[in-house]
């Protein structure tokens, strides 16, 4: 028994888990070697927050013993797909073990079920997850009314919304409040626990990137096909490819590096109504060089007419705002955000988007690709998580302390 496995003895001794265990068939989904693979993963002392979903996949090539989680090489259930809309994660890979890592325990209701028939264990598993709430403080994540019903059991904090799922009602109407993306159950689980909830991203680069590219190029030109986005970027996609490459290999290097002598551009975005009619949005940015305050400045996000949607403004575009004004100011920095929607567009997605040609369901790509056009193999990127407490260390404290300084400029408007 792993080290993790064995920190959870005592809560399964309490809620009876072998009661459970004796009933299941032969045959079940995820495999027995598999079932309890969640607490492996997780130690019960560093348990933050506990992430609800019903039961497994019913395919046992899917199944893996975390709620929502598939591994590496399988394709992205549409459920995992919302969440990661939701959350500004655009990946190829819809494992969430890394998640683990930094205490999320990702819990199904029933352990099991019959490999290709859904909720079939429903029966046996009947009271486990009610037992573990009880017994385990943390904040629950519930998504959808199956989970919500166990809001009562919760021995902790409790964030709520509806399923994740296409076959919900709610997520067939791109401007209903209650549609999955609009969801902040992960963002104020960050607030309460300082959860990072950004995952690798599967990117194609380098040589195989740039002929890619080309061939785009050139089966547009063929068909007639320009529009303003594409073609601007298009006239320096060479130099920017070459540096793409650069600066993500210069990121994985200073962002375990950086200094308080760096220079640093800090950015933050806030609305009001996000996702709704009357949405306000605000950008503030701060530039810091040598521990020093060099530049300044914040304000409302500039309303246009966005493409299928009653509102003219939203949250991603204060982010992306603030990148866009600071970077004009200096760019030769570390930019600094809460936000991975909008370091992951301007660092990286963008360049894949034009690779799969896949610019015109693109939103925010006025404001994307003007900053994308102003970073340099001098520009790298830092994620940080908003609305933690404040670090003791040096570098921690610095980063924190000028991160909330934008945060409360958006809010001063």
């Amino acid at each position: 028994m792993s080290e993790n496995l064995q920190s959870w003895k005592e809560v399964f001794e309490i809620i009876k888990l072998d009661s459970y265990m004796k009933n299941l068939p032969e045959n079940t989904s995820p495999t027995k070697d598999k079932i309890l693979h969640a607490f492996e993963l997780v130690n019960r002392n560093a348990v933050k927050v506990v992430l609800v979903g019903q039961d497994p996949y019913p395919d046992v090539e899917n199944a893996m013993g975390l709620s929502f989680s598939v591994p590496k090489d399988k394709k992205i259930p549409a459920s995992l797909r919302n969440i990661f809309e939701c959350l500004g994660i655009e990946s190829d890979c819809g494992d969430l073990t890394p998640w683990c890592a930094r205490g999320v325990l990702l819990l199904n209701a029933y352990l099991t079920t019959e490999p290709k028939k859904s909720d079939a264990h429903k029966h046996i598993w009947a009271g486990f997850l009610e037992k573990f709430m009880l017994n385990v403080n943390a904040t629950y994540i519930l998504l959808g009314t199956a989970a919500a019903k166990y809001e009562k059991f919760a021995n902790g904090k409790v964030l709520k919304w509806g399923h994740p799922s296409p076959l919900n009602r709610y997520n067939k109407i791109p401007d209903d409040p209650r549609n999955f993306k609009f969801c902040d159950c992960f963002k104020k689980a960050s607030e309460i626990c300082g959860i990072d909830w950004s995952l690798p991203i599967q990117q194609k680069t380098g040589l195989s990137e740039q002929k890619n590219i080309q061939k785009l190029t050139l089966q547009d030109s063929k068909n007639n096909k320009d529009d303003k986005y594409t073609k601007d970027i298009r006239t320096n996609q060479t130099n920017q490819t070459n540096q793409t490459n650069q600066t993500n290999q210069t990121n994985q290097t200073n962002q375990t590096n950086q200094t308080v002598k760096s220079k640093y551009l800090f950015t933050d975005g806030g609305s009001s109504a996000n996702g709704k009619k009357h949405c306000k949005a605000t950008w503030a940015y701060r530039i810091v060089d040598n521990g020093k305050i060099v530049a300044e400045d914040h304000g409302y996000v500039e309303s246009v007419n966005i493409e299928g949607k009653k509102y003219t403004s939203s949250n991603n575009r204060g982010e992306l705002t603030a990148i866009l004004n600071g970077l004009k100011v200096m760019n030769d920095v570390c930019v600094v955000s809460d936000s991975m929607y909008a370091l992951n567009c301007c660092f990286k997605w963008v360049h894949t988007w034009i690779e799969k040609n896949k610019l015109e369901d693109k939103k925010n790509l006025d404001l994307i690709i003007p900053i994308s056009k102003l970073i340099t193999d001098k520009t790298t990127y830092l994620h940080v998580n908003s609305h933690t407490k404040k670090p003791s260390g040096e570098m921690e404290a610095f980063l924190w302390t000028h991160n909330d300084a934008v945060d409360k400029l958006c809010k001063m408007i």
